[in-house]
């Protein structure tokens, strides 16, 4: 039976719907640690099989000179082996499928904690918003899968080194699917709602947090000893960014076309354009911005610099005038990049 959400006046209570999904929270988190531990201690019941194989190979091959011994011994490395890969790509594909399980069930969960009807605004954005928070609950979450039965603080960090190395990918995949989740949340309602300019400022910011996700996976990664663990992880991190923030600059030109005297929408386009190095894009913003915004040191000074880096000296010269009769010290700071323009920077134009 369904909890219902609602106040005295009939209207959709947004705090107590959270409160009615914390036990779902913890039961999601709970089970989702059970299945990635699972996945390791699989490994290393192999990997203790194998090593205990392998001794008594050499053990054997030095106590008994007859060759059928040794050779059963050697076969049963091989069966071990083998077994090994194939409950390996079974247990993988069942790990992928337990989590996308998981997710579905706390949609589900989710929804029966609701009482507002589909079409409602409230019903998609609820959803959307219980997964974001849930996935905001997976932060650094694989340092605490295990937990030293020491009070040394070296024990504990090698334990989080420990988790941080068997379950980063798991936490991350989980991250991606639950903000996955509330984008697609967010197509439904604005099928209902295609000009709601806050759903679309909702949308846009759930791109810019599953961004955020790969673009962690690549910073953590990209100088880590551990890169060779997460090989195929931060293969696809960078695409996956570009093309996160690429569908958020999307979102943000529809807000721009219904709100485009928002300084604040031409902010987000303009740092989503310098993600993506697209300078030109990035000074086209601050521009419209600084026409809205005349007086804004920090916009002038933003500007400033990218115009020298661009090679556009003229214009540069023209902002550090500006800036000089107001903020003389960004001023200074700002002369500092005159010259800076390279053949190498303009191959990022």
């Amino acid at each position: 039976m369904s909890e219902l959400v609602e106040s005295e006046a009939g209207e959709f209570d947004l705090d107590l719907f959270h409160q009615n999904l914390y036990p779902h929270y913890r039961s999601l988190l709970n089970k989702f640690k059970k299945t990635s531990k699972f996945f390791v201690f699989f490994n290393l019941s192999f990997i203790f099989v194998f090593l205990s194989g392998l001794l008594s190979l050499v053990y054997l091959s030095a106590v008994f000179s007859k060759s059928t011994v040794i050779a059963f011994t050697l076969g049963g490395l091989f069966l071990t082996t083998f077994s090994y890969f194939v409950l390996l790509f079974y247990f993988q594909t069942k790990k992928c499928e337990e989590h996308s399980q998981l997710v579905n069930s706390f949609l589900e969960a989710t929804r029966e904690a609701i009482s507002v009807p589909n079409n409602l605004s409230e019903l998609h954005l609820s959803i959307a918003h219980a997964t974001i928070k849930l996935s905001t609950y997976l932060h650094d979450f694989e340092r605490g899968f295990y937990r030293s039965p020491f009070k040394f603080k070296s024990l504990n960090s090698l334990f989080e080194s420990i988790g941080f190395f068997c379950h980063f990918e798991d936490v991350c995949k989980m991250k991606q699917l639950l903000l996955k989740s509330a984008i697609d949340e967010h197509h439904k309602q604005v099928r209902i709602s295609p000009t709601d300019i806050e759903l679309h400022t909702s949308l846009a910011d759930t791109y810019i947090l599953l961004s955020k996700v790969h673009f962690n996976i690549r910073s953590h990664l990209e100088n880590s000893p551990l890169r060779f663990r997460f090989k195929k992880l931060l293969f696809k991190a960078g695409d996956r960014f570009k093309s996160t923030v690429k569908q958020a600059i999307e979102e943000f030109t529809i807000i721009s076309h219904y709100s485009p005297d928002d300084p604040w929408v031409h902010m987000q386009l303009a740092q989503s354009y310098r993600d993506l190095k697209m300078f030109k894009e990035e000074i086209g913003e601050y521009e419209t911005i600084l026409e809205l915004s005349p007086s804004d040191s920090k916009i002038l000074f933003r500007l400033g610099v990218l115009y020298f880096e661009q090679g556009q000296d003229a214009k540069g010269l023209k902002i550090y005038e500006l800036l000089k009769n107001t903020n003389y010290q960004k001023a200074e700071k700002l002369i500092r990049f005159y010259g800076v323009y390279s053949e190498d920077t303009a191959l990022l134009l």
